[in-house]
């Protein structure tokens, strides 16, 4: 992908931040395995996980950090005990990991 070729052409001791969107699972569905919610689904968790193994490979992490972060919750009604558990703002969490040395 681009971001790996910006990632390996990258000037040695000059920091970087670059940042990438996935568009695949949005609606209108679109991707290689189909038009469906769960083929985009599957799709961008399978090329999640193959940057990762590239990054992985390649040693980023031996300096470098992958911050993953959902755009929204998930798309369901908020359920009590949820609510109850964060307030409004249960609203606007997402979900969020932080990969690294």
């Amino acid at each position: 992908t681009k971001a790996l070729e910006v990632l390996q052409n990258k000037q040695k001791n000059k920091p970087l931040f670059l940042a990438m969107q996935t568009i695949s699972s949005h609606k209108p569905y679109n991707s290689p395995g189909g038009n469906t919610e769960r083929a985009a689904m599957t799709y961008s968790d399978l090329e999640l996980k193959a940057f990762y193994d590239k990054l992985k490979e390649q040693k980023f992490f031996d300096n470098g950090t992958l911050i993953v972060v959902g755009d929204h919750r998930k798309m369901e009604p908020l359920e009590r005990e949820e609510f109850q558990k964060f307030g409004q703002s249960a609203n606007g969490r997402a979900v969020m990991t932080i990969v690294g040395k």
